[in-house]
């Protein structure tokens, strides 16, 4: 058994300005990685930039990482950092741009690296010091050392095969606050998806199981509001702490079909990542043969029964409908995803996979 998180991890509120002082002596010279929006809207990208002015530490903005950021943008945004000549990273936003720093600190920190080596572990990579800093609750990169990238070329995403944890997260749910409800709704199922994915697994261990049962408890006291969309300041800290709680939680066990699951609809149809995830949740969770075990998920997360949880994630998220040929293709392609299959606690059948994608989606055609 083994259960380590080596990032440095400090939550509470304004915590970028009350925790300046650990901006000293990781670098001379910042590259902020974000989006195009929610580092500016949330306020965080002003915290760092004001700490940094404070202490003389100038910086660069990379501001183009994309949804499912793509592994071109990676290669551009590690360019644009050596050009100038930073020599630490500052992710800000939700999973995309932190997963993008991730891969951008792994290309700058390793002279005459490329792209694909990024999924090549045979190939020994180090990245420069990484600072995370989250805008939404669902993805826990902070505190992963995971990132997935969109491979244009094979039209599909997929994880890197090396690994980096950030070395300092910050956490402030205040950054939470000017997310469009919607989002939240859809990273808060993200993170119901982690918690499920990582408890119904073959890898996961008393420690693992700890973060997950913890990061239950939170999302079921406010799970209701998710329904609505009226979020309070407690609403934003729970939701932000289970999210970091099953980052930790699946740093050890990995993610499974639901995530493996998703991954056509993010990259084929458009459809955010949490809603995509949260698609095939019920039917992941109706899949497992372990009823007890299922459960006593059901009773954390405040449930009834199997049907009740189905009906919940459906009210927040809607369903989807794609071509049946699709629907069955993808069934056909998830046996073939031996690094989620593993992650799986039950051995799946052509006959399963195709029931779960009925189950989960409307086929038309």
């Amino acid at each position: 058994m083994y259960f380590s998180i080596p990032t440095k991890l400090i939550q509470e509120r304004n915590a970028v300005k009350k925790g300046a002082q650990h901006f000293k002596g990781v670098g001379s010279h910042a590259l902020l990685v974000t989006g195009k929006h929610s580092a500016v809207a949330s306020g965080a990208q002003k915290d760092v930039t004001d700490v940094l002015d404070s202490l003389g530490i100038p910086y660069d903005v990379f501001s183009q990482v994309e949804e499912n950021p793509s592994l071109d943008t990676v290669e551009k945004g590690a360019y644009f950092g050596l050009e100038k000549g930073a020599d630490f990273i500052i992710g800000i936003g939700g999973g995309s741009p932190l997963d993008a720093s991730k891969a951008i600190s792994l290309l700058m920190g390793t002279k005459e690296s490329t792209g694909k080596d990024l999924f090549n572990k045979d190939i020994p990579m180090k990245g420069l010091f990484l600072i995370a800093i989250p805008t939404t609750c669902g993805t826990g990169s902070e505190v992963t050392p995971y990132a997935i990238l969109s491979l244009h070329e094979q039209k599909t995403k997929k994880g890197m095969s090396q690994r980096l944890f950030p070395n300092l997260a910050f956490l402030d749910a205040t950054y939470l606050e000017s997310a469009p409800p919607s989002l939240i709704q859809y990273t808060a199922v993200d993170t119901l998806g982690h918690l499920l994915e990582s408890y119904i697994n073959p890898h996961a261990s008393y420690y693992s199981n700890m973060c997950v049962e913890y990061g239950m408890g939170l999302w079921a006291k406010k799970k209701e509001h998710l329904l609505t969309g009226d979020f309070t300041k407690e609403d934003y800290e729970h939701f932000l702490t289970a999210s970091s709680m099953a980052g930790m939680a699946i740093s050890h066990t990995g993610t499974s079909l639901p995530h493996a699951m998703s991954y056509y609809l993010t990259y084929e149809k458009g459809v955010p990542h949490g809603k995509a995830v949260g698609t095939f949740l019920a039917s992941y969770i109706k899949a497992c043969p372990d009823k007890k075990w299922i459960g006593k998920v059901e009773k954390m997360l405040g449930f009834s029964s199997q049907g009740e949880m189905k009906d919940f994630i459906e009210r927040i998220l809607g369903r989807l409908s794609i071509p049946e040929v699709e629907g069955l293709d993808c069934a056909k392609a998830l046996l073939s995803n031996h690094e989620k299959l593993a992650n799986c606690p039950f051995h799946l059948t052509k006959e399963m996979a195709v029931s779960m994608y009925k189950e989960s989606l409307d086929f038309v055609g």
